[in-house]
């Protein structure tokens, strides 16, 4: 028993972490094929319209107060990207199974929509345009001095959307729905803040691939969260229809027994453990029903 329970629990965990898994795993493969299937990048959108607003690019404009402290903060969080999703799917899985199951519906639209686009609109990063700003990932380095072997990112133009940005929206959306806690909402509410400064102060991202990065993260937790309670609304709608099916038929069981010791000539002992058996394996089914 405890063998077939084991089995059961194993199935079902496998079960649940597949779609997060799967779209993660084909995220990280297909976006590497951006700069073998793109004709043309975008060197110049997202940077004029910086210089519109600010009269210079954000990145050279924090270039010029660069301090070592803050070279290893953004590092530190840039680099958290997409840790900060793995470790919150965890969390929710162990203590908000719910929760979990609606960030994972919302995750997959943002992963999709946010791949679509990387083909769509192939960006230039403000590193690769504007010489000397960016800022070396120092985790990266250390981990792969670590590995004995140095990190390639496959696609150098996934500059949008910021997907940092989408998923950190993410991760302070469900933190802050799925907690009560004050210092966790605090938390939730800075981190995309955090995040912004990082991407932009590392030379990775310009604004407006941030501000595409926030839309699509939004959009994805709009449309992640009414799938999901479709869904929940129609699983809810099943189960009810079997719960009354299962009434209707022990109710059927139970007058049927009733008639058979009134009117019937049979031998009322055997019809009795006849249909007895029969409430059993009833009873088992709607054990299994309601486990379900």
């Amino acid at each position: 028993m405890d063998l077939k329970k084991g089995a059961s629990r194993m199935l079902r965990l496998l079960v649940d972490w597949a779609p997060f898994i799967v779209v993660y795993v084909l995220f990280e493969s297909l976006r590497g094929l951006v700069p073998k299937v793109v004709l043309r990048i975008d060197a110049r959108t997202p940077l004029v319209f910086e210089q519109s607003l600010f009269g210079a690019p954000l990145s050279l404009i924090m270039y010029h107060y660069r301090s070592l402290i803050a070279e290893y903060f953004s590092s530190v969080i840039y680099a958290m990207h997409p840790v900060d999703a793995v470790l919150l799917a965890l969390l929710l899985y162990a203590h908000r199974r719910g929760s979990y199951y609606r960030y994972v519906s919302s995750f997959m639209i943002t992963s999709i929509m946010g791949l679509a686009l990387y083909f769509a609109w192939p960006v230039a990063p403000p590193w690769m345009v504007l010489p000397g700003t960016r800022i070396p990932n120092y985790l990266a380095r250390f981990i792969s001095l670590l590995r004995g072997a140095t990190y390639g990112d496959p696609n150098p133009f996934a500059a949008m959307p910021s997907l940092h940005m989408a998923l950190a929206l993410l991760v302070a959306y469900y933190l802050y729905v799925s907690y009560k806690s004050g210092w966790v909402r605090g938390f939730a509410v800075s981190w995309p803040v955090l995040m912004l400064f990082s991407i932009i102060y590392t030379g990775n991202h310009y604004l407006l691939d941030a501000i595409i990065g926030l839309i699509i993260g939004a959009a994805g937790i709009k449309i992640g969260e009414a799938y999901s309670a479709r869904f929940e609304a129609g699983l809810e709608k099943v189960k009810r229809r079997g719960d009354l099916s299962l009434k209707a038929v022990d109710s059927r069981v139970s007058m049927l027994l009733e008639a058979l010791h009134s009117y019937s000539s049979l031998d009322l002992g055997d019809a009795e453990k006849l249909f007895l058996g029969f409430r059993r394996m009833l009873g088992n089914a709607r054990r299994r029903h309601e486990r379900v």
